[in-house]
């Protein structure tokens, strides 16, 4: 059973919150761990909602920078 579009995005941004404060804010789909890469093609169509409400800044190569964190709720 697949996960719910939900479910992914709530998991990457999680994942983008633990990159962001311990890493650094620049990065590639690629470059987070195995359970977030098995959902990049998702994960592509997600990114530019998150540039939109000004969590990242989204490049021409889906590379990002995380600009602020997230509002959870």
């Amino acid at each position: 059973m697949s996960k719910s579009k939900s479910k992914i995005e709530s998991e990457f941004l999680h994942q983008l919150e633990f990159f962001y404060r311990n890493f650094g804010a620049d990065w590639t789909l690629d470059e987070f761990p195995n359970p977030v890469k098995k959902h990049k093609e998702y994960l592509l169509t997600f990114l530019p909602k998150l540039a939109e409400k000004k969590v990242i800044k989204l490049n021409q190569d889906n590379s990002f920078t995380i600009l602020r964190l997230p509002f959870k709720g």
